[in-house]
Order: C-alpha cells, then structure tokens, then sequence
C-alpha cells in the first residue's frame, strides 16, 4: 500500500512512501524513515496506488469519440468517470503523450460529488498536464488533493479560435495545491468557466 504523511500546518513536509508492514491495530512499518518533524498532527492518506488504472482509463477514453453529452458543457467530450471513491495517482501527470493514438484535445473528468470522489495527487505533478490545443475540457463533481495543481497546458502559442469550446470546472474543490489550481500558459487561452468549485 502507498501512504502519504503530511504535516498540516506545513505543506513542505510531506512523505510518500509505502507501508512496508502491518504491526498492530494502531502501528504499520514504512519503508521510509519520515525525514521531517511534526509540530501537530499528521495527514495520512493510504490505500492502493491507483496510477496504472487511471493512466490507462486516460489512455482510453482519449483514443475514443463518445457522444455529446450537452452543448453546454461544451459539445463532444470523451469521459473519464470516478466513482464515489478515495483514488491515489502518483504518477507525472496526464498527457497527450501517454494519452490515446488519436486525442483530439477533448475530455471530461466526472465524479460522483465533490465531497464524495477524491483524487490524492502523491507526485508532485499537474493531474493533466497537456503541451497541446485543448479543444474542450470538462471537470465535474470531484476533490483533487496535493500535487501542483489540477490541470496545466504548457502550450505557449496562441490558442485563440482553435479553442471554440470551453474549459469549464464545475463543482471542483482543489486542496493543498503547490503552484496553481488551474494553468495556461499560451499567449491566447480563451473560454475558461469554473463555477461552483473551491480553492482551499
């Protein structure tokens, strides 16, 4: 199992490693010692490391159309859905690179509800992390902790009226971020919504 251990009243001191063994009720052994002091109490988050399946859940729905589900939300979307569920990534970040054959710069992260599907960013990574014209991009109804942030596109040219759909955030809370919560970094990155979402 991967656990993370933080300290709360400093975000600099955290630790990812894994529980090497199970002692009591009350005490496991990891397998790395914990290389700061805490002035409180810990943050644990632990359970199974859930990056292989979301990379691969990623890689899927990125190499396929599915349909429409509402203008609204910005035309065709190819959904990425997380049950009601703690899920820990701890990889680098979702690309176009380990993304499918043929991604089309369009995906949609659901989730149950915000209070109740949380993703644990163990890396210190972007949860997306794109360098390409994102035509759409909808996240709905999930909790994203730690990490550097939820989405970054590191494409620095002009998007403009390449990006005729919206990005649009709704009902995300984004927790214990370390750069930024959501990032663009070209010159023209039009149509951004988040509504209903938190910055804690």
């Amino acid at each position: 199992k991967i656990i993370i251990i933080e300290d709360p009243t400093n975000p600099a001191n955290r630790l990812v490693t894994t529980i090497s063994s199970y002692n009591t009720t009350t005490s496991v052994t990891l397998a790395s010692t914990v290389p700061f002091t805490l002035s409180g109490n810990a943050v644990f988050t632990f359970g199974s490391d859930d990056t292989a399946g979301i990379e691969s859940c990623w890689k899927f729905v990125t190499n396929s159309i599915f349909p429409s589900i509402g203008n609204e939300k910005g035309g065709d979307y190819n959904i990425m859905h997380f049950p009601a569920a703690n899920y820990i990534y701890n990889g680098s970040g979702l690309t176009e690179s380990n993304g499918g054959a043929a991604f089309r710069g369009s995906a949609s992260i659901i989730g149950d509800d915000e209070n109740a599907t949380r993703i644990t960013i163990a890396s210190d990574a972007y949860f997306v992390d794109v360098n390409f014209i994102m035509a759409s991009f909808y996240c709905h109804a999930f909790q994203i902790y730690g990490g550097k942030g939820l989405y970054r596109n590191k494409y620095s040219a002009e998007i403009g009226g390449n990006s005729t759909n919206r990005k649009l955030f709704d009902r995300v809370i984004m927790v214990n971020y370390t750069v930024c919560a959501i990032a663009s970094n070209a010159t023209d990155d039009p149509n951004f919504d988040v509504f209903r979402s938190k910055f804690i």
